[in-house]
């Protein structure tokens, strides 16, 4: 199967001096957590939802002023559309990319091609098997049957009270390399802070990150799990739920870390990685 079969035709992008405002205005507008940056016609980057958290709001740029280009990532890696599918799985499983820009025979991008659509187009084991190679950052536990939750979990996963300010949740972000983290209301826990919140919730909205709690943009109603359970029962809730991370809980209700589909897959078989990002990926 030819990656063109497969890609994302339609590019979501932006012009490298736009500011960082504007890319999570875009971000917010279209649903989704990473646009190319283009100068001109000429592909110069991606930009995340976590570049313009990491590399912009922890580190106090003016998000309104500061351009994309001052927090993109600039070494971009592209695949060809006539390439085989499994030439794109190689390249994300050794760059540890979750997607690639699909480039024409004139050298112009044409689409993207992420692991998602991988997982929706291919067999179970070959997307299953790129998404272990792109988690292999993540904490690696036992591999086979009858491992529970509490072996491959985050344990004493970080948090922050829902009345702090949405900056240090960013900064928190960065000194952590996380994603996410748990919200609590004094001892009760109350929901999640995740990257795409602080993008989407707080400034494509134009909200001062100073003087917004977290509580005021976090995602409510996290789902949990028993860190008793089997990690297949994990990766059935995050198929049902279509997420990625879940809060894991201990026998007496209390929060004691995060699970994350990568820390799974990492303690599966490929198949059911595979089975997983593409029950995920459907309809996102």
């Amino acid at each position: 199967m030819m990656v063109k079969e497969i890609m994302t035709k339609e590019v979501k992008g932006i012009q490298s001096d736009k500011t960082l405002l504007d890319a999570a205005k875009e971000m917010s507008e279209n649903d989704i957590g990473a646009l190319a940056v283009f100068e001109g016609e000429r592909i110069r980057g991606i930009v995340t939802d976590r570049d313009i958290i990491i590399r912009g709001m922890s580190l106090g740029l003016n998000l309104a002023t500061d351009s994309v280009d001052t927090v993109m990532s600039s070494s971009v890696v592209s695949v060809s559309e006539d390439s085989d599918a499994d030439e794109a799985v190689r390249m994300m499983e050794e760059k540890q990319l979750r997607r690639i820009p699909v480039r024409g025979k004139d050298d112009r991008i044409r689409g993207i091609i992420s692991l998602g659509d991988i997982a929706l187009h291919t067999n179970r084991r070959i997307s299953g098997e790129a998404l272990q190679e792109i988690s292999k950052g993540a904490k690696v536990g036992p591999v086979g049957a009858s491992v529970k939750v509490k072996e491959v979990m985050t344990r004493n996963a970080s948090t922050i009270q829902s009345s702090d300010a949405v900056k240090h949740a960013a900064e928190m972000m960065d000194s952590l390399n996380v994603g996410a983290i748990p919200v609590f209301d004094g001892d009760r826990e109350s929901g999640m802070i995740t990257d795409r919140d602080i993008v989407v919730r707080c400034i494509a909205s134009e909200l001062n990150p100073l003087h917004t709690s977290v509580g005021e943009i976090m995602s409510k109603g996290v789902k949990s799990i028993s860190e008793e359970a089997a990690v297949e029962e994990a990766l059935r809730m995050m198929e049902q739920f279509q997420i990625r991370r879940l809060l894991v809980k201990d026998r007496g209700g209390a929060v004691v870390g995060i699970v994350s589909l990568g820390n799974l897959a990492l303690s599966v078989s490929k198949e059911l990685a595979g089975e997983a990002i593409h029950d995920v990926s459907e309809h996102t």
